[in-house]
């Protein structure tokens, strides 16, 4: 019941915000055809909807008092139409002939397809104005991923689609954005995105939480320097199943197990030299990745025990695709980038709102403790350089 509140007051959100937008376009496009008038601010009205009441609604108005919006009811406080116009703006994926086409079948009023353009613009700008939203200056960890979704241009492909998951020290979690990437994510595009974020306002990251890509590490070092790197354990016993026999991989799985689920990292160290020694021969490449990978693979270690789980996989990203995949499923394909955009936007800004308000249990008190653990040593450090 609460989680359907929350999405209900959210589509109001959003039904509100755009539709005050197009208001604006349409009074625009008033001003143009009546040169000799002038705008005269706005009033506030309260709409009915399916959705429930939208309160404070911000309506233009025009000097000569003769604009009225052909969006909302005249004289009326109840609309049953919205809903379907503002889907149909954003997650229909119609040409503007068609939105044109849709405004006139459900509401009976004559638009323009250059009426419906100006206003199909605004669902961009809604879009863009959240996606490059200022964000924390400090995040405890973000997860940098991708998953892969069909999507129309010209012929239909599967693209990637690239999330950038932040959970803030006191628990609560926060996308921080949503990037198409193409035919497949590169270190040189998650750098961009990495860029923007500090544009945004990001100043740190205390841990990142990334799979195995190339070139990824070596990014995050040059963005973020200071920021320690966690190398997804489940990617990479993942990648190592695909690299051996299969009368090999329930032997390889539990080794590796006695490696990352110990409590200390001198007894993962020690685990891992005999799943070295065991299975060095016979598997040397992978042997030596786990070896080399080694400082990366096991950051978690310098963490709480209660808050492990969290750091030493892409877990929590993984559990926020196989969401929006859910949900885009009914979908199948999605149309080109633009509209495929707006129902990303759909989707993700409704589940933002529900990340934001759900803390991960015992996660600020944790965090706290390792904040207080780091800074005791970094005293002891400099006590003993000065020594």
């Amino acid at each position: 019941m609460k989680k359907s509140k929350e999405i209900m007051e959210l589509l109001k959100g959003i039904v509100k915000e755009s539709l005050e937008e197009m208001i604006e376009e349409e009074r625009q496009e008033y001003l143009v055809e009546h040169p000799n008038t002038k705008g005269n601010g706005n009033y506030r009205r309260d709409l009915r909807t399916i959705l429930g009441e939208i309160k404070d609604l911000e309506v233009k108005r025009t000097r000569d008092g003769k604009f009225h919006s052909k969006l909302l009811p005249y004289r009326k406080r109840y609309s049953v139409e919205l809903e379907e116009l503002i889907v149909g703006l954003f997650a229909s994926g119609l040409s503007t002939r068609k939105i044109s086409q849709v405004i006139k079948v459900l509401l009976d009023m004559e638009f323009s397809p250059q009426t419906a353009s100006r206003i199909a613009e605004v669902g961009v700008e809604v879009i863009e104005k959240w996606r490059s939203r200022i964000l924390e200056e400090e995040y405890a960890v973000v997860y940098l991923d991708s998953f892969f979704f069909p999507v129309r241009r010209g012929r239909i492909e599967k693209e990637a689609i690239s999330i950038a998951l932040g959970v803030k020290v006191d628990g609560s979690r926060e996308i921080l954005g949503y990037w198409m990437a193409g035919s497949g994510e590169s270190s040189r595009f998650w750098e961009e995105i990495l860029v923007e974020l500090k544009n945004r306002g990001v100043k740190h990251v205390e841990v990142f939480v990334v799979d195995g890509l190339t070139g990824l590490k070596e990014v995050i070092k040059r963005q973020f320097p200071k920021s320690l790197i966690q190398e997804c354990i489940l990617h990479a016993v993942r990648n190592t199943i695909n690299r051996v026999r299969k009368r090999d991989r329930e032997g390889i799985v539990e080794d590796l197990k006695r490696v990352y689920r110990v409590e200390t990292i001198e007894k993962a160290k020690e685990n891992m030299e005999r799943f070295c020694e065991q299975w060095g021969r016979r598997y040397p490449k992978v042997v030596n990745r786990w070896r080399d990978n080694f400082p990366y693979l096991f950051t978690f270690m310098k963490f709480p025990l209660q808050i492990r789980s969290l750091i030493y996989t892409t877990n929590q990203l993984e559990r926020l695709h196989k969401e929006i995949k859910r949900r885009l499923k009914v979908m199948e394909i999605l149309p080109e980038e633009e509209k495929a955009e707006k129902i990303l936007y759909l989707v993700i800004a409704q589940l933002n709102e529900v990340y934001k308000e759900r803390k991960l249990r015992n996660f600020e008190e944790e965090w706290q403790r390792y904040l207080e653990e780091k800074n005791k040593n970094r005293e002891v450090l400099t006590q003993t350089q000065l020594t």
